[in-house]
C-alpha cells in the first residue's frame, strides 16, 4: 500500500530533508503545496496519508489542519516549528497530533 506525505509550506530546505528521508521508504511519495488553499485543491487528487505543515505567518495554522481533522480525521497531522520559543504554545493551540522542532 502507497502512503503520500504532504508538505504544506515554503521552505525548500525542509521540503528537500523531507524528500530525503521518503526516498528511503520504498511506500511514500511526497506531494508539495506552497499555501493551504493549493493543499486542500489537491487534497482529492493525492489521497494523503499525513499532513505536514508550516506555522502560518500569523502564529497559527490558519484552520489547515483544524479541516485537515474534520475532514481526514484519519490523516496524520504534524506541525514543524523553527523557534523553540514557539513550539509549546502552538502545541497547545493547533489541531496537529504532534508539534516538531526542526534545527538547522
Amino acid at each position: 500500500m502507497a502512503h503520500t506525505l504532504l508538505w504544506v509550506g515554503s521552505d525548500r530546505s525542509k521540503l528537500e530533508h523531507i524528500e530525503r528521508i521518503a526516498k528511503r521508504l520504498p511506500a511514500w511519495s511526497v506531494a508539495t503545496a506552497a499555501t493551504y488553499d493549493e493543499a486542500k485543491a489537491q487534497w482529492p487528487i493525492s489521497g494523503v496519508t499525513v499532513a505536514v505543515s508550516e506555522p502560518a505567518t500569523n502564529g497559527t495554522d490558519a484552520g489547515f489542519l483544524d479541516w485537515v481533522r474534520e475532514r481526514y480525521p484519519a490523516t496524520g497531522r504534524l506541525l514543524v516549528v523553527t523557534d523553540p520559543r514557539r513550539t509549546a504554545a502552538l502545541a497547545a493551540t493547533t489541531a496537529a497530533q504532534q508539534v516538531m522542532l526542526a534545527t538547522a
